[in-house]
């Protein structure tokens, strides 16, 4: 049992196949990988290479030099890839000057703590507690969540406690958020903020695709409040965008920063890819004179019936509009 003998016996199925408009291969493709740039920091590279990191995929090598170039950098690829793409860069940026401070804009509760941590220098000795306590005093989470809903449980280290708010101010050089506590939070009291503003050197914007619509409206106008924010206070952030593939990431992206963007898309994508069978498939009619058709809710649970029987591990998603 496995996933080529559920399709094959997809394929043999007239009563299935009548209602496949298009079935699609796409066959798989081996890994592009570049050295780092020449001009990454040392101390960076010895921190990957650490973590086993021994040389970047190809779309990642050309957003680090885009980046270190000082363009503004949207990257328009699969995960996993994307969200490690743009880890070096805030470090490194803060590793070319001690008073820079960095600001990742996550939509979700979604912190990449100790990921980014392990790309933070140490001294001497990597590991050691010391490192780890002069780490934990580089980063900082406020989060800010206006739904109940999305509320959930922190970490004991996360900063988000009011009393907690000046030792963030005052000393964090990085601090993982969203764009509800910017809003909210953050930009309201930007004389409290003076110091990081003045110095704020990067902002990433992670899922950049999500950021359309009237949501994407509101998020467009509060970046441009930090932007406005920035310049009132002597700072020029670059920014550095992360998407899932979508169909104008150029127009996204400029219109979300308003300004040039260099984007790397989906097809200078150096990540490995699998095998792909993609089915484009309409339920059945019940009433053609009508245009019913079964319901696709009926339909999922048939096919996914059908993979679980050849022992393939399957997950039914909701469509999304």
């Amino acid at each position: 049992m496995s996933v080529e003998s559920a399709l094959r016996a997809l394929r043999l199925e007239p009563e299935f196949m009548r209602n496949v408009a298009r079935w699609v291969h796409v066959p798989a493709r081996s890994a592009r990988y570049a050295p780092f740039p020449a001009n990454l920091d040392p101390r960076l590279v010895e921190a990957m290479v650490t973590r086993g990191i021994n040389q970047l995929y190809s779309h990642q090598a050309e957003a680090v030099v885009a980046g270190l170039s000082g363009e503004h950098v949207a990257v328009v690829t699969r995960r996993p890839a994307q969200d490690a793409l743009l880890q070096p860069i805030g470090p490194e940026r803060l590793l070319a000057d001690p008073t820079a401070r960095a600001l990742y804009l996550f939509r979700q509760r979604r912190w990449h703590r100790t990921s980014w941590r392990s790309y933070i220098p140490g001294r001497n000795d990597w590991e050691s507690g010391r490192v780890r306590e002069w780490q934990k005093r580089q980063l900082h989470v406020l989060t800010h969540s206006p739904s109940p809903r999305l509320s959930s449980p922190l970490p004991p280290t996360t900063a988000t406690l009011l009393p907690q708010r000046p030792k963030i101010r005052d000393s964090a050089r990085v601090v993982l958020s969203n764009p509800d506590m910017l809003h909210a939070g953050i930009l309201p009291q930007h004389p409290r903020w003076a110091a990081f503003f003045a110095n704020l050197d990067a902002v990433v914007v992670d899922e950049m695709h999500v950021y359309r619509g009237v949501f994407g409206s509101h998020v467009a106008n509060v970046l441009r409040r930090l932007r406005r924010v920035c310049r009132f206070y002597g700072s020029e952030p670059q920014f550095f965008l992360t998407s899932a593939t979508i169909a104008n990431p150029d127009a996204l992206a400029e219109r979300l920063v308003e300004a040039p963007v260099t984007v790397i898309g989906s097809e200078r994508d150096g990540a490995p890819q699998g095998t792909k069978e993609i089915l484009f498939y309409n339920p059945p009619l019940l009433d053609p004179g009508l245009g019913i058709r079964r319901s696709s809710s009926l339909e999922a649970s048939d096919l996914s019936t059908h993979f679980l029987a050849h022992d393939v591990q399957t997950i039914v998603s909701p469509a999304c509009g």
